[in-house]
Formats: C-alpha cells, structure tokens, sequence
C-alpha cells in the first residue's frame, strides 16, 4: 500500500493511490451504476468518510444519491392523505 503512518495515528494516502482508488469507482459505478464506493471500502480499507472527501477534493466520480423516499413510504403517505380529505368531506355533509 502507498501510505505511510505518522505520529497521531492517521494514515496518509499519497495522490496515486488516491486516484487508483476514486478509477475503481467509477468503473464499478459505470458498469453497476452503484457499489463503487462500498467495493473501494473493502478492497482497501478506506472508510467511506474518507471517499467521499477524496470524490469532493479531486473531482472526476460522478455519485448519484438515493432517493428521498421509497415506493413503499410514499403510497403510505398517499394513503394517509386520502383518509384524511374522505374525513373533512364526510365532516362536511353533516
């Protein structure tokens, strides 16, 4: 591994495995359209805290986020809102 400890107990990548590493991502991504970052977290140890600085610092990995809310939570909320207006209008005609 190109890294080398110092005194406080971090580890200090150097550019060229912090490139090799953000490469690996974005070929996993490309193919998989996810799974870069977790496959990099375990082939080399990084934590993904750390991935994701190197992504903000350098640039070049495209990382897309996953969606607010899930199928199954938003019909539940669709429901909710339905009962509630089925209330108001029966609280209406009385």
């Amino acid at each position: 591994m190109a890294a080398k400890k110092n005194s406080s107990k971090a580890i200090r990548y150097n550019l060229a495995t912090k490139k090799k590493a953000l490469a690996m991502v974005q070929k996993i991504n490309g193919k998989n359209s996810r799974g870069g970052i977790a496959a990099v977290e375990r082939e080399f140890g990084i934590s993904r805290l750390t991935i994701y600085r190197w992504i903000k610092s350098l640039g070049g990995v495209e990382v897309k986020s996953r969606p607010a809310t899930t199928k199954k939570v938003a019909k539940k909320a669709t429901k909710k809102v339905a009962k509630k207006v089925t209330k108001k209008k029966a609280a209406k005609k009385k």
